[in-house]
């Protein structure tokens, strides 16, 4: 029985017990080739002895491109398309999911898919659309929820006013000429809400598009792209 110290290069590793086959090291490896050492310093039962062993270390991971992108115009409803292409490193198999974000731009993206799997070696592509929309969208969800409600409040003012007057003096005689009236006013009032809604356009610029691609079972193993995306 007895121990042997494990190096690798210059640096100690760990140590390993005679009586079993294996050892753990204390500490890990950087990727790339190196050569373990093992020493035994010999006692009154055994010799000395030494002995090596090459090894090879990797770090899977994944390189990923996206192609820079010209949206033709400004107005909301114009895309472009790029693709997006992932490889796999140093024997790196899975499946990583997709996003992207450019808080700065006014638009949406939709991916032709979210997810990919990679084989060890392998490539795996898809595609980002970019679509503009309407600046006020952006700013918008707040400004159309004020719309609709100026609309409920033009409504409810029409309705009090049509329930008031039935009850003056008179009013059942020419009631309907201003029940028109006050239909009308809410009629006008639901349209100009509508007219406002989605008015505007993007700002024309160049913005950066950041695409993240993530292991599905290992977050560790992540990487991210940019691209730029030119709004004329």
């Amino acid at each position: 029985m007895g121990s042997a110290p494990l190096t690798a290069g210059a640096s100690g590793i760990g140590t390993a017990t005679l009586a079993v086959s294996s050892a753990t090291p204390a500490l890990g490896f950087t990727a790339g080739s190196d050569t373990i050492n093992a020493a035994y310093g010999g006692d009154s039962t055994y010799a000395a002895s030494s002995g090596t062993a090459a090894i090879t270390v990797t770090n899977p991971g994944i390189t990923m491109t996206v192609g820079n992108m010209t949206i033709a115009s400004a107005s909301a409803g114009n895309s472009a398309t790029s693709t997006i292409s992932l490889t796999s490193t140093q024997g790196y198999t899975g499946t990583v999911s997709l996003t992207a974000n450019a808080p700065a731009l006014n638009a949406a993206y939709s991916l032709g898919a979210t997810s990919l799997a990679i084989s060890s070696g392998g490539n795996a592509s898809t595609t980002i659309t970019i679509e503009t929309i309407a600046a006020s969208l952006q700013k918008g969800l707040q400004g159309n929820s004020q719309g609709t409600t100026n609309r409920l409040i033009v409504g409810a003012g029409a309705g009090f006013g049509f329930f008031l007057l039935l009850g003056l003096p008179g009013f059942r005689k020419r009631r309907w000429p201003v029940v028109t009236c006050l239909l009308l006013l809410g009629m006008v009032g639901t349209m100009m809400g509508c007219g406002s809604s989605t008015s505007g356009a993007a700002t024309a610029g160049t913005y950066t598009v950041t695409v993240t691609a993530t292991d599905s079972s290992n977050t560790t193993i992540t990487t991210s792209a940019n691209f730029t995306v030119t709004v004329q």
